[in-house]
């Protein structure tokens, strides 16, 4: 029995597989005088001598700072992670105690991180 609502995001083919088939027809409806965008050259494309004024770049600069998460903007500025919080990601991230011994192989001193060590 064919499975329908395939696409998990409405009118998107976000996360569809094509088969191979598929892919092969695609690629090759999409070649030479069939591709949208052939024989256009920069004097033909839409954007061509279009510029931004001073005010939309700046405008544009100022809105991405806005939404950039640096500084204030990150919801982890002035807060810091407790102990055990940093134990789970040094873990998670393949790192964990590190272990010093001497020159004899004798045990000296254990670190949570190399951070702490220097």
């Amino acid at each position: 029995m064919p499975e329908y609502n395939i696409l998990t995001v409405v009118g998107s083919f976000l996360g569809y597989k094509y088969s191979i088939e598929t892919i092969v027809f695609l690629s090759k409806a999409n070649k030479g005088k069939n591709y949208p965008m052939f024989g256009i050259t920069s004097k033909d494309h839409p954007r061509f001598d279009i510029s931004l004024s001073d005010d939309v770049i700046i405008n544009i600069s100022e809105t991405q700072k806005k939404m950039d998460k640096i500084g204030g903007n990150n919801p982890m500025y002035s807060k810091h992670h407790c102990s055990e919080t940093i134990a789970k990601m040094n873990i998670v991230k393949g790192g964990g105690t590190i272990y010093v011994y001497d020159i004899h192989g004798s045990f000296r001193n254990s670190f949570s991180s190399i951070r702490k060590n220097c």
